[in-house]
């Protein structure tokens, strides 16, 4: 049984071969690199499926739905998922590396200047004309993601629920999820006729 789990978590879901722990590094170092704000999932979708294609649309949307339940910020849970699916834990490790690393250091001397220079006007502008660059990218995101959803009445209830619950009664995510997952197990749980 051990041989087989092994050897599920090595295969390919799309390809001809698993990337190597350094390609996961440096897939996941582009991703970081290239997202900014809350676009990191649709650059990720992006990449994984469209331009690699080591997920299909419905894969990277199961992969999604479990990095959103999970503790901790989306795009490194992410990157532990696809790294652990391909090359166990060398991978995840390998691919979390690729996503938090260079950005770290970047962060770490963007926070440095921040608290330096925050009471420039110039740097006031330039960070709200950012934050307004961030919440379109977190819309376009929404969107590009939910677009291949296999959407029903149902599934769209509990997302105009979920969202209204968050944004309209600012309800923490916690309960949010607590109350609304085991709902949305039940409404799509299989039952027999």
């Amino acid at each position: 049984m051990a041989g087989n789990s092994s050897a599920c978590r090595d295969a390919p879901l799309n390809g001809p071969a698993p990337p190597s722990a350094a390609r996961l590094a440096a897939v996941f170092l582009r991703i970081a690199m290239l997202s900014f704000g809350g676009g990191s999932l649709m650059w990720s979708q992006r990449v994984l499926v469209e331009r690699l294609g080591w997920f299909s649309d419905t894969q990277f949307l199961g992969a999604i739905s479990l990095c959103q339940i999970l503790p901790g910020p989306n795009l490194p849970n992410l990157a532990i998922v696809v790294g652990a699916q391909y090359r166990g834990w060398r991978g995840a490790g390998a691919a979390l590396a690729g996503v938090i690393l260079v950005p770290l250091a970047i962060l770490l001397t963007a926070g440095a200047l921040y608290f330096r220079f925050n009471e420039v006007r110039l740097v006031q502008a330039v960070l709200t004309g950012m934050s307004a660059g961030a919440a379109g990218t977190a819309v376009a995101a929404a969107i590009k993601l939910a677009q291949p959803y296999p959407w029903s009445v149902k599934s769209a209830a509990l997302a105009l629920m979920t969202f209204v619950a968050v944004a309209g009664f600012e309800a923490p995510l916690v309960i949010v999820l607590a109350v609304m997952l085991p709902v949305s197990i039940a409404l799509a749980w299989p039952r027999r006729a």
